[in-house]
């Protein structure tokens, strides 16, 4: 199952270009919509869109004829299951990476413009500017001759939570996007879903007894258990329950899985979990027995043993820490004691000047021979 019920469901209930061409119909401005010949509209793949924007751009992309001339128009339409008050800027660092493709393809066409419409399904609601003039200073962009300077557009915001029941059945739209809709909408808020199902009982039985498209009821039904609390899955599998058989068992089997795929998650985490807390143990039981070897081998068998196995030592577990504990042993067993401000010294050494003290240890008659500049 996917990870990512929001898009699964957008995509499932507006892929197609009858279905998005009612949604679209309905949100642009008239005379936009009645300029279009929406029989020419069609979809177009948008993965030409980089890494920096894949998890960022959920789009659905289509393209479509202007009546008079024929020239062509994007339609973007994109869903946000939070509000983004970046949102102008992404678009138009998308729009830049469409025309970019476009003149790759054509050299020399012109552009085609790109109208960009937004689901909003945040819970809060949609807060943000849709213009992306107001990204800019307002003082600035009012001085005389600015705003003609920098780009002009809005982006198309369709805030579901601003809609009712009502207005969401009024769309020309099937069942099973009508109920996608209720769904981004309300289903993040069990308690409210949960109120809500009765008033669209006639729409979901109408997915569910459409046997030539069975997808739609697992669709559905998959989403509202993926996404809904745990503690209200009881619930909803009842309310389920009231809509068929079919509906009943997709529930109970698509819980199943939802369940092995909890526990299969959770195995693999604590199994990741066990893992990386056993190297990092183990990581510092090693580190902290080499350093110890380190230093009595050092002790032991004079400075130039003691310089390469603190070396050695270092470049295998921390090459800096052990030359700063091998100096500060070494000083110490040597003059006896080491002041604070010799001990920020060390600490601050690089590696290179950490080598010039070990080599002057055996020769120094003072701690400061040992640091001098």
């Amino acid at each position: 199952m996917t990870s990512r019920p929001h898009d699964a469901l957008f995509k499932a209930a507006f892929g197609s270009a009858a279905t998005s061409a009612r949604l679209l119909r309905r949100l642009l401005p008239s005379t936009v919509r009645d300029a279009i010949a929406w029989t020419t509209l069609k979809t177009t793949p948008g993965s030409f869109v980089d890494a920096s924007l894949a998890d960022s751009h959920n789009d659905l992309l289509f393209s479509a004829e202007i009546k008079t001339g024929k020239h062509a128009v994007f339609l973007l339409l994109e869903h946000q299951s939070t509000y983004d008050p970046e949102m102008p800027l992404r678009v138009l660092s998308y729009d830049a990476r469409l025309w970019d493709r476009c003149r790759d393809e054509q050299r020399g066409a012109p552009l085609a413009p790109i109208i960009a419409t937004v689901v909003s399904h945040d819970p809060d609601g949609w807060s943000a500017s849709p213009h992306f003039a107001d990204m800019f200073v307002r003082q600035a962009i009012a001085t005389i001759g600015l705003a003609t300077l920098v780009p002009q557009f809005s982006l198309i915001i369709f805030d579901l939570t601003r809609q009712s029941n009502a207005e969401l059945k009024a769309l020309s739209l099937p069942a099973f996007p009508k109920l996608a809709l209720w769904l981004l909408r309300d289903a993040r808020n069990a308690p409210a879903m949960l109120a809500q199902f009765d008033a669209w009982i006639d729409e979901l039985r109408q997915v569910e007894r459409n046997h030539t498209r069975p997808r739609e009821l697992i669709t559905l039904v998959t989403y509202m258990l993926k996404v809904v609390d745990p503690e209200y899955r009881d619930a909803l599998r009842a309310k389920l329950a009231l809509l068929g058989s079919r509906a009943e068992e997709s529930a109970m089997t698509i819980a199943e899985q939802l369940h092995d795929e909890g526990l299969q998650k959770g195995l693999e985490q604590g199994h990741q979990q066990g893992l990386e807390q056993g190297l990092r143990q183990g990581h510092q039981q090693g580190l902290e027995q080499g350093l110890e070897q380190g230093l009595e081998q050092g002790r032991r068998q004079g400075l130039k043993q003691g310089r390469r196995q603190g070396i050695e030592h270092g470049r295998q577990q921390g090459r800096h820490e052990a030359l700063v504990t091998a100096v500060r042993s070494l000083l110490i067993g040597k003059f006896h004691t080491l002041a604070a401000r010799d001990e920020a010294r060390l600490r601050a050494a690089t590696i290179e000047t950490l080598d010039r003290y070990l080599e002057r240890i055996l020769s120094a008659r003072s701690r400061a021979d040992v640091f001098v500049d």
